[in-house]
């Protein structure tokens, strides 16, 4: 995923996607069950109108998951690929979803 610059204490990069256009603004958290799943969200420039495109992807990294696990350790298990969906909508200042940021400006 991209890289970008890391907001001390916050745990939200914002960064440019690498195969993202000049302009656009992306930011990446962590999310679902214990921070297991990222939340990449990422905004075209606005319109005229106000209103922009808004790419939002919840996907997770390939990692092992173990079947069980004691006190000081975890046995047995299996890797999980990477996946996740993405959905693609138009934003306007006022239908900014509650737990979403506002426009996001790219570089």
């Amino acid at each position: 995923m991209a890289a970008g610059a890391v907001l001390a204490g916050t745990g939200i990069a914002y960064a440019a996607r690498a195969d993202a256009a000049p302009g656009i603004g992306c930011q990446t958290v962590l999310w679902g069950f214990l921070g297991s799943q990222r939340r990449t969200i990422c905004d075209s420039p606005q319109r005229a109108d106000g209103s922009w495109t808004r790419e939002r992807t919840i996907w997770w990294p390939e990692r092992w998951v173990p079947l069980a696990c004691g006190r000081y350790s975890c046995w047995g298990g299996y890797w999980q690929d990477a996946g996740g969906s993405r959905e693609t909508y138009p934003v306007t200042p006022e239908t900014v979803l509650a737990d979403e940021p506002g426009h996001l400006v790219g570089a």
